[in-house]
This record gives C-alpha cells, sequence and structure tokens, in this order.
C-alpha cells in the first residue's frame, strides 16, 4: 500500500509538473494593440504583414489567434460563411514581458506559405498555424486594400474572447453604401443581407480608441470615404506605461497612412514600455584589402537592431553613406562597394545600429585599396626628331610609374625588332651605328614589372609598352 501511495504521489507530481509547463497567458481584452499593417494586394508585389505590442507579460506556450474575418454585431460572432476568411494561431515560444513587438509576416510573395512571427530586431517569437476547414480560406491572410480588418483573440473560433481589433475599411451611405462607418459601431449592424469581405462591425466587448482602433475616414464632400492600404504608429509618444502605450495605439492621429508600396517597415521598433535596450553589437566590420577596382564589403551583425545607417570617415569625421553606383545596402548590415576606386584607401567604415531605445556604434573597419600597376610613361627622347642618321645615339628618361603590390619599374631595349633584350638605365646613350643594314628600328620600353598578386591579374603580362623608337638611316 505504501508503494501504490508513492507511486500515486508520483503521478500527480508529474501531472503537475506537466500541467504547469503547458500553462499560459489568459488575455483580457486591451491587453494587446495593433502597431501597423501592411496590405499586400495592392498590386505591388508585396506581401501583407502585421505588428502588434503585448500590453501584459505572457508565458511560454501563451495562444494568441489572429482573423481578418468581420464581426457579424446581429449574431455576435464571426461573419463566417459564404465569405472564407483567414485564421493564425501564434503559440509563444518563451516568456516575453509586457511591451515586447512582435511582427506577423504571411509571406504572399515569397511562395512560402508558412507566416513567421519574429521579434523587434529578430528572432522567433514563436510558431504560426494556419488554420483549415470548411471555415476558412486555404492559404495566408490577404489584407484587401478596399477594407478589411484584423482581429487578435483567444478561445475558439465560435466562441472567442476578443482582445484587441483593428480595422480599415470606411463605408458611407452618400457613396451608396449599407451604412455609415464611425468609431462607435464601424461599419454598424453587418447582417447577411449587407456582408462582404471588407465589412465588420464592432464587437461590443472593444471600444475604438481605448482596445481597438478604427484606421479610415468618412466625409460628407468628396471624398466621402478615405481608406489606408497600410499605416503605422509613429514613435514619439509617451508609451513608457501598459496605459499610455494602450491609449497611444489606439489614437488614430498617432498612424502614419500611405496607399500602394509602403514606405516604412515594421515592426515600428518603438521603445514600448521601456523594454528595448540599445542594440548591442556582436560583429564588427573586419578590415579589408583590395585592388583597385575590385569589390569591397563590411558587414556587422547586433542584437536588437532595428535599422541600420553605414558610416564613412575620409579624414574629415563620419557621415552618413546613401546608395548610389558605388554604394550599396547603406541601410542594411552588409555595405557593398563596387569597383573601389584607388581614392577610398584609407577609409574607414562603422555601422550604427538603431531600434526605439537608442544607437549603437559598431567599431570601424579599414579599407585598404591597392592601386594598379601603371606602367612609366615618356618624359624626353634624345634626339626628340623621328629619324636620326646612322651612328647617332639615342636616348630616354621616363616618368615613374605607380601601383601594383610589390611592383617597381623596369626599362629595356631591344635594336633587333624584340628577338633579345638589353637592360636599359634611363638617360644613358644607346649606338646606332650598323643598325639601318639590319632591324634600323631601336624600341626602349618601360614597364611596371613584378607585381605580385592580387592586383597584377589586372595587366597583361609585363604590360610593356612601347616608348621610343628610332629608324637609323636616311
Amino acid at each position: 500500500m505504501r508503494k501504490l501511495n508513492k507511486l500515486i504521489l508520483s503521478l500527480i507530481i508529474s501531472i503537475s509538473i506537466f500541467t504547469t509547463s503547458k500553462a499560459q497567458t489568459t488575455l483580457a481584452v486591451g491587453d494587446l494593440a495593433f502597431s501597423g499593417y501592411v496590405s499586400g494586394g495592392n498590386g505591388t508585389s508585396i506581401s501583407d504583414r502585421f505588428s502588434f505590442v503585448l500590453l501584459t507579460p505572457v508565458t511560454a506556450n501563451t495562444v494568441i489567434k489572429f482573423t481578418d474575418y468581420g464581426w457579424r454585431t446581429d449574431l455576435n460572432a464571426f461573419s463566417s460563411g459564404t465569405l472564407l476568411e483567414s485564421e493564425y494561431t501564434l503559440t509563444i515560444s518563451s516568456a516575453l514581458p509586457a511591451g515586447t513587438e512582435i511582427h506577423i509576416t504571411t509571406n504572399n510573395i515569397t511562395g512560402n506559405p508558412t507566416p513567421t512571427a519574429t521579434l523587434v530586431g529578430g528572432g522567433s517569437a514563436g510558431t504560426i498555424v494556419v488554420s483549415t476547414g470548411a471555415s476558412f480560406l486555404a492559404g495566408n491572410m490577404a489584407l484587401s486594400t478596399a477594407g478589411d480588418q484584423i482581429f487578435a483573440y483567444q478561445g475558439t473560433f465560435a466562441s472567442p474572447t476578443i482582445i484587441s481589433g483593428i480595422h480599415k475599411n470606411s463605408y458611407n451611405t452618400l457613396n451608396g453604401d449599407p451604412t455609415t462607418t464611425s468609431t462607435a459601431a464601424w461599419d454598424g449592424v453587418i447582417a447577411s443581407g449587407s456582408l462582404n469581405a471588407s465589412s465588420s462591425g464592432k464587437p461590443a466587448a472593444l471600444t475604438d480608441g481605448v482596445n481597438a482602433l478604427w484606421i479610415g475616414a468618412v466625409s460628407a464632400v468628396p471624398p466621402v470615404v478615405t481608406e489606408w492600404d497600410n499605416a503605422f504608429f509613429a514613435c514619439g509618444p509617451n508609451v513608457s506605461t501598459a496605459a499610455l502605450a494602450r491609449a497611444a495605439l489606439n489614437n488614430q492621429a498617432n498612424w502614419t497612412k500611405s496607399d500602394g508600396a509602403p514606405a516604412f517597415t515594421l515592426p515600428t521598433g518603438c521603445n514600448y514600455l521601456n523594454v528595448l535596450s540599445a542594440p548591442t553589437i556582436n560583429t564588427n566590420p573586419s578590415n579589408s584589402t583590395v585592388c583597385e577596382g575590385a569589390n569591397a564589403s563590411f558587414s556587422i551583425t547586433a542584437t536588437g537592431a532595428l535599422t541600420y545607417q553605414w558610416q564613412v570617415d575620409n579624414g574629415g569625421g563620419f557621415v552618413n553613406v546613401t546608395d548610389n553606383a558605388t554604394y550599396s545596402g547603406a541601410t542594411t548590415a552588409t555595405l557593398n562597394i563596387t569597383a573601389t576606386p584607388a581614392s577610398f584607401n584609407g577609409y574607414i567604415y562603422r555601422c550604427v545600429a538603431t531600434n526605439g531605445s537608442g544607437s549603437t556604434n559598431s567599431t570601424g573597419g579599414t579599407l585598404t585599396v591597392t592601386a594598379l600597376p601603371v606602367n612609366p610613361t615618356l618624359l624626353a627622347k634624345t634626339p626628340n626628331t623621328p629619324t636620326v642618321a646612322d651612328g647617332t645615339p639615342v636616348s630616354a628618361t621616363f616618368n615613374a610609374g605607380s601601383g601594383g603590390s610589390g611592383c617597381t619599374d623596369d626599362f629595356r631595349y631591344t635594336t633587333n625588332g624584340g628577338a633579345t633584350y638589353l637592360p636599359y638605365t634611363p638617360g644613358s646613350n644607346i649606338s646606332t651605328t650598323g643598325l639601318a643594314a639590319g632591324s634600323g628600328v631601336v624600341t626602349i620600353e618601360g614597364r611596371r614589372a613584378s607585381s605580385r598578386s592580387p592586383c597584377r591579374a589586372t595587366i597583361s603580362g609585363s604590360a610593356m609598352g612601347v616608348l621610343f623608337r628610332r629608324r637609323a638611316g636616311v
């Protein structure tokens, strides 16, 4: 019996531990707020996406569901039926503090059917499952540019506990619509006769401006309705507490809106509830040595970075790099330099990583550019005439060559058309006696020779140039 009691106690403890490990946070209305959305259905080849902020801490395994179904106020339920919309189930992978912003991308364009949930600065927030079945569209969420909405909830689709919502449809009876959208009721009583994929009533649990938000406008003069393809919360208002953040996020005046391709990225990266710390630079840019005309790059890795800005110091202090024919990736983690000019030798590059809490500068990486070999050029020839009489001494002097790795100037001459060469000292005389009977030509060459890799392959052989030629005899 004692052994049996121990076994029962052991099972109880095991079940208790298992239950605790699987526990999740039960969210109440207003425990999260949306911070941005992008509608991919605007013909700009972009993926639908949205972001939201947790306004209460959550444990691992917390489940939050999102749908773009509208709300039937007559049935107090989602508007399932002939119109099929999507639903995501997000399972948080680890405990997250209040103030955490999560970005969900639906990957409509990439060909990857699995949506992703990421944190500010990268890293997974958890896993997403796309709901299937007769009530759901067999695919990812597609936010219509003609109006749509997103609801966050827990529980089941048939019996949801609404947490928050964002609505971006606008109706106006002056436009022939069945109702006029308002903050009080959104699109009002949406029954089967007036139901479409863009419209939604407002659940009774939500109050616009408090724990939900309508992005749009109606007017008595044209345009009688205004809808926005994309919108995001613009950092600036005080979001240091959950109450302040909730009020600021659910105030349309704090949002920036646009149509077409968005000129912003999500998540917003604002420092909600002061949860963010300035980015940490994990890998600084390394020094780089390249040949003139070759490509170069500098990279960093950072934790918590939302944006990047490369800077260059060419002797006058650091200034921002902008993309052009030479630079690309100026606002990414990797800066690329195309066909590096020799004039960039000694430039120093660093990256500024930023999020809503502040910025962190990387250390600088120095760019060393080895100039390509340039042959010596003719300075003077003596005598300075096209031809000379047989027996007239000839000579040449040169401007020095430059560039190359380990290169030196080298001079030689030939009197038999290149069959043999002899070393030449610039300025010294070469006898032409008897040459008229032979080739009748003296060729003196100046070249940049003995170039070591990696910068020698840009010249052909020894990069010879005919710099002096005299025909003997007249």
